[in-house]
């Protein structure tokens, strides 16, 4: 099948992932990579070489959070999602 990567393997979706228990899956977390820096996305996907991606990393942080810091986070998720 070849190696897929998924991001956000901390959050709600990406910890039920871990579930399924895939040798193809290669986790990765804002341990492996600063996903809003391209040059780290970059050797990221250097490093693992996915033949698909499952991407569910995002920054957010509930109302509140989201309330407060919405264009903080607005652009941070734009930019893993360019990245």
């Amino acid at each position: 099948m070849g190696t897929i990567l998924i991001t956000g393997a901390n959050g709600l979706v990406g910890y039920a992932f871990r579930k399924i228990n895939n040798p193809d899956f290669v986790f990765v977390t804002r341990a492996d990579a600063d996903l809003t820096n391209y040059l780290q996305t970059r050797e990221l996907f250097e490093r693992i070489r996915p033949e698909k991606v499952i991407h569910l990393a995002a920054v957010v942080g509930g109302i509140g959070g989201n309330m407060i810091h919405s264009g903080e986070y607005f652009r941070n998720n734009t930019m893993i999602n360019m990245n």
